[in-house]
């Protein structure tokens, strides 16, 4: 399998309410050249399980799994020590890409930009901005 060009590194923990989503809105980035490293870090609430049918459908998406749980920082060192692609981005299992956000920073990263970070907007549990 070729190296891609991006690795996104996302960490989960016990996010079953939100990690599909989160999953299926970096899969729908306009830029398709990447992996996503998902890291589940001992999730005990069903979140693996969820991951794990992402993967099977997706060959874009490694899955590593940790026996139990170690931290946020301990995930996504593990998840960056498989990564594979020429840039690195991080991803929180509770948060969604807009679906532009990959093209937008490599485009940042073209023209000499070293790190790259976007905005961002609040959803409340309701689904409210």
């Amino acid at each position: 399998m070729p190296e891609p060009l991006v690795s996104i590194v996302m960490p989960v923990y016990n996010q079953v309410k939100y990690v599909a989503e989160s999953i299926c809105s970096v899969l729908g980035q306009t830029v398709t050249d990447f992996e996503l490293v998902i890291v589940d870090d001992g999730s005990l609430d069903g979140s693996l399980e969820v991951c794990e049918t992402y993967a099977e459908i997706d060959p874009r998406i490694r899955l590593n799994k940790r026996s139990h749980n170690g931290g946020q920082a301990v995930a996504t060192t593990d998840g960056c020590k498989v990564a594979r692609g020429k840039y690195m981005a991080w991803h929180h299992s509770d948060d969604n890409y807009v679906p532009k956000f990959l093209e937008w920073t490599l485009e940042a990263m073209d023209k000499g930009y070293e790190v790259v970070f976007g905005q961002q907007q609040f959803i409340s549990v309701d689904g409210e901005i």
